[in-house]
């Protein structure tokens, strides 16, 4: 039955794992953008069990550490770039 389950979130060609880490780095995103919550709370609300380990996930995806994504986004035009997936430069 459980590996039933798992094979049903690969419908659309992705497997489970990989909808999974999706949406960890779309939440890894969205709450520096639209929280004010300490990026050492975040961590463990996604379930990292180190905050360097995160930081270092996050920089290797974004191209900035949590800090300077979250105060990129306290500019100008923060709030546009917040639901925008970045682009690799």
């Amino acid at each position: 039955m459980r590996r039933a389950s798992i094979r049903s979130f690969g419908v659309f060609g992705e497997s489970a794992l990989r909808r999974i880490d999706a949406r960890c780095q779309r939440e890894a995103r969205r709450q520096p953008a639209r929280t004010n919550l300490l990026v050492t709370t975040i961590v463990y609300t996604l379930g990292f069990a180190d905050p360097s380990c995160f930081s270092r996930a996050f920089t290797r995806v974004e191209g900035l550490s949590p800090r300077a994504f979250r105060e990129r986004l306290s500019g100008p035009q923060g709030e546009a770039a917040a639901g925008a997936p970045h682009a690799p430069g």
